[in-house]
Formats: C-alpha cells, sequence, structure tokens
C-alpha cells in the first residue's frame, strides 16, 4: 500500500531514494525488487522526536508498509541540519523496509533481532561508505572521510535508548552486540588507526555482507542464535 503524504522534506524524499539505490549496488541487488521508501512516508510524528518507525500489517494478499519520522527530524531536514544521527535514523528505517518488504515478497519470517542486527549494520556502512558515493551528501554535514574504530567506536559506544521500553532494551543492546561483531568480520583491518577504508576492504567487505543477506533472505534462518556457538549452522555465522 502506498501512504506516502504530502508536503514532506523534498530532500528527505531524494535521501529515501538514494538510500534505496545505494543499498542495492552495494549488496549487488537488483532495486527493482524492491518498491522505493520514498513513496511510503507517512505524517510526521510528534512522539518519535528525532527517530523513526516502520509501520506494518499483514494481510491475505502481502503486507501494507508505511514509513515515519519524528516531527524533529523532519524539522531538521526542512532546515538543513542532516548530520550523522539524522542520516542513520532514515537509513535504518530504509533498511528495516526493505527487509520487511524483502520478507513479505518471499513469504519467509523475519525475527525482531533480524530486524535490528541489520539496521545496525546499514547504519553504519550508510556513514562510512554513502557519503563519498551520493551526490546528495553534500547537502548534508556527514563526513565522506571515515574510518572504521573510530566510527564504530561513535556508532556502538555513545548511543542512548531514551525512547526504548525498558523491556525492549536487552534486543537492542544484543543487535549492536552482534552487529558490531559482523562488522569485525566484514572489515579485519583499519582498527588502529584512522585511515579510511582501502578499495580492496570495501569490496571484502562487500562480499561478506552479500554474503550473509543472501543467506539470511534465502534461508530465512533466524538470528537468534548468532555468533553463539550453538553447533547449529546460522547464516549470521557464516
Amino acid at each position: 500500500m502506498n501512504t506516502a503524504e504530502a508536503g514532506q522534506p523534498p530532500l528527505l524524499q531524494e535521501i529515501l531514494a538514494d538510500l534505496n539505490l545505494f543499498f542495492s549496488h552495494f549488496y549487488a541487488q537488483s532495486s527493482r525488487d524492491i518498491p522505493c521508501p520514498s513513496g511510503f512516508v507517512m505524517h510526521p510524528e510528534s512522539s518519535l522526536g528525532s527517530g523513526g518507525q516502520v509501520l506494518f500489517q499483514e494481510q491475505e494478499d502481502g503486507v501494507d508498509l508505511g514509513l515515519r519520522f519524528g516531527c524533529h527530524l523532519v524539522d531538521a531536514f526542512l532546515q538543513g541540519q542532516i548530520g550523522d544521527h539524522e542520516l542513520g535514523v532514515v537509513a535504518e528505517e530504509v533498511s528495516h523496509f526493505r527487509l520487511i518488504a524483502e520478507a513479505a515478497e518471499r513469504e519467509s519470517t523475519l525475527s525482531p533481532l533480524d530486524l535490528e542486527v541489520w539496521g545496525e549494520i546499514d547504519r553504519f556502512i550508510t556513514l562510512l561508505v554513502w557519503p563519498s558515493w551520493s551526490k546528495l551528501a553534500a547537502q548534508t554535514a556527514v563526513s565522506a572521510e571515515r574510518s572504521v574504530g573510530p566510527l564504530c567506536e561513535t556508532l556502538f559506544s555513545e548511543r542512548g535508548f531514551d525512547r526504548v521500553n525498558a523491556s525492549d532494551l536487552h534486543l537492542y543492546f544484543k543487535a549492536e552486540s552482534l552487529a558490531l561483531k559482523h562488522i569485525q568480520r566484514a572489515f579485519p583491518n583499519g582498527w588502529s588507526d584512522n585511515s579510511t577504508p582501502a578499495f580492496h576492504d570495501l569490496q571484502q567487505a562487500r562480499r561478506y555482507f552479500s554474503g550473509v543477506q543472501q543467506l539470511l533472505a534465502v534461508r530465512g534462518v533466524s538470528a537468534r542464535l548468532i555468533l553463539e556457538g550453538s553447533g547449529q549452522e546460522d547464516a549470521w555465522a557464516a
């Protein structure tokens, strides 16, 4: 269901569409298989503040989808004040949107942990790679010169969950921990200096994440046993 609302900031709409193309490019997917999230943005919600959410409802013939962002975040796009936080929130919601749309298309199961782990990975990939990939980055305050170690320190050590229910905190902390472990596997080099990743480092990371994403999408394996050494073969622990 297309739930787009009129009056959305043009730059927000453009970045949503651009991130959808960016993820398809990075993971070597066909963008034609996934609807553009810019056509599913709903009216801002004040209770979300500077955050966002994907709304979905299962129907007999598929899933109805919608994207909603907080009023503070929408205001930041209207004023052109787009930094790491704003871009990261949008990237994470695009990630959720894509994963839910793919699961609905394949009629496969999807756990909350699957969504959150991949959302964290996509947030990291966006801040690391997108600014040097997209012309739209020039309209933001996001740096195009990032290194893996310091970016992970910022994303996974300094983030709070003020708007998260206490009952959900374990899920988010678990997702961050697992995402960081996969980032460490994808980028085995560059943790002890401030240099930007070399081309071959990015290509290696693309192969790693593309492989994991393909296994998750094709096999529909739950991420519940990720990296826990249970002895059960798991897509996330590939």
